[in-house]
């Protein structure tokens, strides 16, 4: 492997996510950052907040220990935990 190896990086499109103005993108990264320096029970109610009533949703569904784990699973790992699910990638 040479100095001059391409990568080839399959990029994935998600026509929702391309319909997001960057403005509002930016805004809530700014929210998640400020929240992220908050000390620990009002970032835990500015990460609920921003939840809205999916969690709520999601915990009569699936249980509330399930909703916990996958949320501090997801907050800890990120995409690293999501399955991949079809083809070669």
């Amino acid at each position: 492997m040479g100095e001059t190896e391409e990568r080839s990086v399959k990029r994935i499109h998600y026509p929702l996510a391309e319909a997001i103005p960057q403005e509002q993108l930016d805004a809530e990264i700014a929210e998640l950052e400020r929240i992220e320096k908050l000390p620990l029970i009002p970032k835990i109610l500015g990460y609920i907040k921003l939840g809205g009533p999916g969690f709520i949703g999601a915990a009569f569904t699936l249980g509330a220990g399930t909703v916990t784990s996958s949320m501090l699973s997801g907050s800890i790992y990120g995409y690293k935990t999501m399955c991949r699910c079809g083809g070669d990638s």
